[in-house]
């Protein structure tokens, strides 16, 4: 399991919630690596590979067509993360955790373009910080 920080301070915490969301969603022969950066990074990224100039939480690049866990990496920005967790009132671990979840949920084929498959997509979420926090999600 890697963990990059991309002119970011590593977060103590962040290796084990992400092992433990792993755990919930992936199968063992499952590579995602994960990449912590800024929102001005995650920007340029998002610009540069996906034509969008704008800020986003998540980015994630799967290098596998046929079976997009066995090698992929997702690419978060703690900025917008840590600015959700305030907007939900959350805690910055659950907000991480349900973003992580997000990123592998795409991974295994849910999507998030229709209201109805974000409502899908949701529902598979809150079930993921149920099972972390033991709370109801918001």
């Amino acid at each position: 399991m890697a963990i990059n920080y991309i002119d970011i301070e590593p977060l103590s915490w962040l290796p084990d919630l992400f092992e433990r969301v792993k755990n919930i969603l992936c199968n063992a022969n499952d590579k995602i690596e994960l990449a912590i950066c800024s929102d001005s990074y995650i920007h340029e990224v998002n610009k540069s590979q996906l034509k969008h100039d704008y800020t986003t939480d998540i980015i994630t690049f799967y290098y596998d067509e046929t079976k997009p866990s066995a090698d992929a990496e997702l690419l978060i920005s703690l900025d917008t993360v840590k600015s959700n967790s305030i907007y939900y009132k959350c805690l910055l671990q659950q907000e991480m955790a349900r973003v992580i979840a997000h990123g592998i949920l795409h991974l295994k084929g849910f999507d998030d373009h229709t209201e109805e498959e974000q409502t899908k997509m949701k529902e598979e979420e809150n079930k993921v910080l149920k099972q972390l926090f033991h709370v109801e999600p918001k």
